[in-house]
């Protein structure tokens, strides 16, 4: 409910996707006002445009000016909604256009750690230091374009890295999962991966083998084990391969003498 409220009211202040807008300068001071959804560095959402030496920008709160290729100062980003000058230095009116490209403020990693009732997937957070980040998570489904009006976690309210268990996952089953972020500019997703969980036996399970798999590698290989193959060697702490196939103790483990070999 939170996160649906906190949603709503940033609609009203802000456009639900970035706009392309021609900006007309003349020699000078030029008023500007940024529109876009998304915050972006200031170089790409002046995109194509070839500032001079000298070319300034100004926020409420600092400025920054284009030396040697390089805009250099405390502006660093443009905001959405803020109003922003810009001192050119052409003795012409010249014209830009804001770039319409969707900044990665959050990436989404690759699953790991994949069974077949779960899987851990996280993601990145990259954003300007002044900005605030509301709430941070991934969502997913077993469709693609998964969005928090569906299932998905709450993990923090930082930048940087974080990781999430997805629990209680349907086995032989390919899922979709999209990081997200939500902070001062609105709601911003990261780039899709999918997985598909593993299949846990059920009617599957060959004659004689142990109901579940087991991963033999970072790769996500798993098998089944027979039952009795797999002993432990108490008196040497190891595991060895039973000679026979009936060699299976069962419960009666909890029984036996720590010194026993089976």
């Amino acid at each position: 409910m939170f996160l649906m409220c906190l949603l709503a009211m940033m609609a009203a202040s802000l456009s639900a996707k970035a706009q392309e807008v021609t900006i007309t300068l003349w020699p000078g001071w030029n008023w500007i006002s940024y529109p876009n959804a998304e915050v972006m560095d200031i170089a790409t959402a002046l995109g194509g445009f070839e500032p001079m030496n000298g070319d300034m920008v100004k926020s409420q709160f600092s400025n920054s000016a284009y030396v040697n290729g390089q805009w250099r100062g405390g502006v660093t980003h443009f905001m959405p909604g803020w109003g922003y000058k810009y001192y050119s230095n052409r003795s012409e009116m010249v014209s830009f256009v804001f770039s319409d490209t969707n900044p990665h403020v959050v990436t989404t990693s690759e699953p790991t750690d994949i069974t077949a009732v779960s899987a851990v997937v996280g993601g990145t957070v990259t954003l300007p230091e002044s900005s605030h980040v509301f709430l941070r998570g991934v969502c997913w489904a077993t469709e693609p374009n998964p969005n928090i009006n569906g299932s998905h976690t709450s993990d923090g309210t930082n930048t940087g890295s974080f990781s999430s268990s997805l629990d209680n996952l349907s086995p032989n089953t390919t899922y979709y999962v999209r990081a997200y972020v939500v902070w001062d500019s609105g709601l911003n997703y990261g780039n899709e991966v999918s997985f598909s969980t593993f299949d846990d036996g059920g009617s599957n399970v060959p004659e004689g083998a142990i109901n579940g798999l087991f991963s033999i590698n970072a790769n996500g290989d798993q098998v089944y084990f027979s039952q009795g193959n797999l002993q432990y060697r108490a008196s040497t702490n190891t595991w060895r391969f039973a000679e026979n196939q009936q060699d299976i103790i069962g419960y009666a483990n909890s029984n036996i003498s720590s010194t026993y070999n089976g």
